[in-house]
């Protein structure tokens, strides 16, 4: 059934506000701890969540908030700057970038 014509014609409100800030995935904090509970048998577990978006304000994913270049070289990088990186990570995460409450 099709809906009346009315419905097909009728405009869509559109918002002129400010360009929203970009949310990234994950509402609740990444961190080294969650990750070891994901992944006990790793060494440093990987941030990885499987939320493989790179946002185009930040540059970083939308998932596990890295760099392309980080997410490329991690496999290669030692357990030290893993765990340096990992503090980047958790820095990296605001209110603003994780959609949660401040």
């Amino acid at each position: 059934m099709n809906p009346p014509p009315d419905r097909l014609s009728a405009p869509v409100a559109c918002r002129a506000a400010t360009p929203p800030v970009p949310t990234l995935a994950p509402v609740q904090r990444l961190t080294l701890a969650n990750a070891w509970r994901r992944q006990p048998q790793q060494p440093v577990p990987s941030p990885c969540i499987g939320v493989c978006k790179m946002e185009p304000a930040t540059g970083w994913c939308g998932g596990c908030f890295r760099t392309i270049d980080e997410i490329a070289s991690w496999s290669r990088l030692t357990d030290a700057d893993k765990l340096a990186l990992w503090q980047h990570i958790e820095a990296r995460q605001t209110p603003a970038t994780t959609g949660a409450p401040a």
